[in-house]
């Protein structure tokens, strides 16, 4: 192994998450969104990672995730969709009909990884792609 590949595998990761109500009819105002936010940022303070940034649209959601060590990526976004979807139906429950089994989100996820030379990248594109910045102008990592 090279130095430059010893480099890179020292780099902090993070990960770009993109998620999509299963419903192209449902719609997440604003009210909705800030809630979004509570409970991952509610979600990060007990797992112990970082989210560097959050944007969401009218129809979708997106976030930088960082530190999240050993954690499997699948199984947080999975806790993610699981209680976020619970903190919105619970305050607008005539959502339900979007979720009849409980799924509000998507069956997958789309991301993309990161590392420190990258994630000006990540930060531009949520800049650009969502409606509301929910943390305010990000500060570099």
């Amino acid at each position: 192994m090279d130095s430059q590949d010893a480099t890179a595998r020292e780099l902090p990761l993070f990960y770009h998450v993109r998620l999509r109500p299963a419903s192209e009819e449902a719609v997440l105002g604003d009210d909705m969104r800030e809630r979004f936010r509570q409970v991952v940022e509610q979600i990060a303070g007990r797992e112990g990672f970082e989210v560097v940034v959050m944007s969401a649209g009218a129809n979708f959601v997106q976030f930088i995730l960082g530190n999240l060590g050993a954690r499997d990526l699948d199984a947080l976004v999975s806790t993610i969709k699981q209680e976020t979807a619970r903190g919105i139906l619970a305050g607008w429950p005539m959502l339900a009909h979007f979720a009849p089994e409980g799924d509000f989100w998507d069956e997958g996820f789309l991301y993309t990884c990161h590392n420190a030379a990258t994630i000006e990248a990540a930060l531009d594109y949520i800049k650009r792609h969502g409606d509301v910045d929910l943390f305010g102008p990000p500060d570099a990592p």
